[in-house]
């Protein structure tokens, strides 16, 4: 692969946007003391308070170890708690806290400011096309992902 190629790579170019974010979301955060290993989750608790565990590992494509540790990191910060499934007694459900709930706002408007860089000069329907394509990404990886583990990808 020639330096031409490598900047026509659609994999590079995705793994640079994606850690100029982390950078970006570990510097605005890190006054409340998160970071890229805890705002993914904490904002998908902010979209659906009260996940179990085991949906927050599916939901985020990280391992149950990762699940663990980030909840019992978010725990310590005091931002969620876990408390028993009334429907499921063997499972946990992760609720977020009133220490989370008074930094949403500013949580949210972070993640709002990233949203509005990474756009900035595209219009309208390039932002929708933009997003249409990196979904189609996503896609196409994990249904490639699914077929080498013999996984039934049909929807």
């Amino acid at each position: 692969m020639d330096k031409h190629d490598r900047e026509r790579s659609l994999g590079r170019a995705v793994g640079l946007i994606h850690r100029r974010a982390m950078t970006y979301m570990d510097h605005e955060l890190a006054h409340l003391g998160l970071g890229r290993g805890t705002f993914e989750m904490l904002v998908t608790l902010y979209f659906d308070d009260g996940m179990r565990q085991e949906e927050l590992t599916r939901e985020l494509a990280i391992n149950k170890g990762t699940t663990t540790r980030t909840v019992d990191k978010l725990a310590g910060l005091g931002y969620v708690r876990r408390e028993a499934d009334p429907t499921d007694g063997r499972a946990c459900r992760v609720v977020l806290t009133d220490k989370a709930m008074a930094i949403k706002g500013d949580f949210l408007d972070v993640l709002d400011t990233g949203t509005k860089v990474l756009a900035r000069g595209f219009t309208q329907a390039e932002r929708h096309r933009a997003l249409d394509l990196l979904k189609r990404m996503h896609a196409n990886l994990e249904q490639y992902i699914g077929e080498s583990r013999g996984e039934d990808t049909r929807v």
